[in-house]
């Protein structure tokens, strides 16, 4: 009909057999009762050109910035080279990507993250050693590699596989800081690379590697904090055995030079018994003084006296919880609350039973610094038992405990942490034992261990 207008898009070819795309606009129009449609053929080469460029710039912007996250997110190493790996195939279509870092020692690769196709890092390309497959090639020589021809590499030996999954290019580059490798990023594709993208993955390689080399650089720093902090420690502690020492020594020395003296004194002939007595006494009055020396530092360290009020114990570990939040975020770790509903008063130190349930948690978090970010999980349920008791379970997903060291964790100065004083656990199980309670740790069926303590209902402390 007259004025009907279509447009399509099509393959077309040139002369010399070219393909191109084409626009073909269609307009009908009436002329004496006869319809006569008019054809346009319009070259979009340009346009289509200028689309792809768009696509591909917001592909390049995506794709930097979600690299540019994951290099600065924090966590462990191989967490952040996962999301690396993600960010590659989700922006660039990759039919997988992976990571390997170099083990210099061993000269072997060692697989960090997968990302696409395949997931797992464990199997023959778990492990690379230096110079063998390709991506050994590239960490022994140093170079980039890029083929839009995979079935005729001769450095892809299972070629019935690629032939099968229908690979058709691959990119491998190797992660260099100061002209040193400490690793290979390699990724397969299903469809031709592009210069841009070839551009792209080089730059990506480069800021992965100064991202790897800063994350060391920092779990390094971290580590010599921790001992500086550990050495500050174990000053601490000795300058306070050296003050108590010193403290507690003389009246000590006091008594036993009396003591020694009235030995003498009583060897003799005739006894000077009045002398006697006055030694004794003074026996007498030291050992008072060497137990109120005692009985000072120990109120020193104990902060005072406790009393007796009604705790809501959810409050407690909501409380304790709202402090620690932004650590468990930070450490990317998933928090899980089950607390019950209904539960009673309990008497008990507010300020105690806090620090009981941050030492749980502290104990906990440092437990799953040492596993993926993804298996972080830290779970806190409280329940009511039969037996008039208010139970408390912290449990989490970390590397857990030795089953011979389940209850050696809660006596003073053991610790199974190079940066830890091993006290935390115990002033917990002296806090939780003062009201009536019962302090104890169960390893997880699976992963991880579970912190528990039971408070009674009613205690009979009511002044500590």
């Amino acid at each position: 009909a007259s004025g009907e207008c279509g447009v399509v898009e099509l393959p077309g070819l040139e002369k010399n057999g070219e393909e191109l795309p084409v626009e073909l606009t269609v307009q009908g129009h009436t002329v004496n009762g006869r319809t006569i449609h008019t054809v346009c053929v319009r070259d979009i080469r340009d346009r289509k050109q200028a689309e792809m460029m768009r696509t591909l710039l917001a592909n390049r912007a995506m794709l930097r910035t979600d690299i540019g996250v994951a290099l600065t997110a924090g966590g462990t190493a191989r967490g952040m080279l996962q999301r690396c790996a993600e960010a590659l195939v989700a922006h660039l279509s990759a039919a997988f990507a992976r990571i390997w870092t170099l083990d210099e020692e061993r000269g072997v690769l060692e697989l960090q993250a997968s990302a696409g196709q395949y997931t797992h890092i464990d199997g023959r390309h778990g492990r690379v050693p230096l110079g063998q497959f390709k991506i050994g090639l590239i960490a022994q020589e140093r170079k980039a590699v890029a083929t839009n021809d995979v079935i005729s590499d001769p450095h892809i030996h299972d070629k019935v596989w690629a032939a099968r999954e229908g690979m058709v290019a691959f990119a491998g580059h190797p992660l260099i800081v100061d002209n040193h490798v400490i690793g290979v990023m390699a990724l397969f594709f299903r469809h031709p690379l592009t210069d841009f993208t070839l551009d792209d993955l080089a730059a990506i390689a480069d800021a992965i590697a100064q991202g790897l080399e800063r994350l060391r650089a920092e779990a390094a720093m971290h580590a010599k904090q921790a001992e500086l902090m550990r050495v500050s420690r174990i000053v601490t502690v000795g300058e306070l055995l050296g003050s108590i020492a010193h403290e507690v020594n003389q009246p000590l020395a006091a008594m036993v030079a009396n003591a020694s003296a009235c030995r003498n004194m009583l060897r003799a002939s005739n006894p000077p018994l009045a002398e006697i007595q006055r030694t004794v006494e003074d026996i007498a009055r030291d050992g008072l003084r060497a137990s109120d020396i005692i009985g000072r530092i120990h109120a020193l360290l104990q902060r005072g006296r406790s009393r007796a009020d009604s705790i809501d114990i959810n409050r407690v570990v909501q409380e304790v919880l709202e402090l620690t939040r932004s650590e468990l975020l930070k450490k990317r770790i998933t928090l899980q609350t089950e607390l019950a509903t209904g539960l009673p008063s309990i008497p008990g130190d507010r300020v105690q039973l806090q620090q009981v349930v941050l030492n749980l948690i502290t104990n906990a978090v440092e437990a799953m610094s040492r596993v993926d970010e993804e298996r972080r999980r830290l779970t806190i349920a409280t329940t009511c038992a039969a037996n008039d008791q208010i139970t408390v379970n912290v449990r989490d997903t970390g590397i857990g405990i030795e089953p011979q060291h389940l209850e050696p964790i809660f006596e003073p100065f053991f610790t199974t942490k190079a940066e830890g004083m091993g006290i935390g656990l115990s002033i917990s199980r002296t806090i939780i034992t003062e009201w009536g309670g019962r302090l104890w740790a169960t390893p997880n069926a699976q992963d991880g261990t579970t912190l528990s303590f039971s408070l009674p209902m009613s205690s009979p402390l009511q002044e500590i």
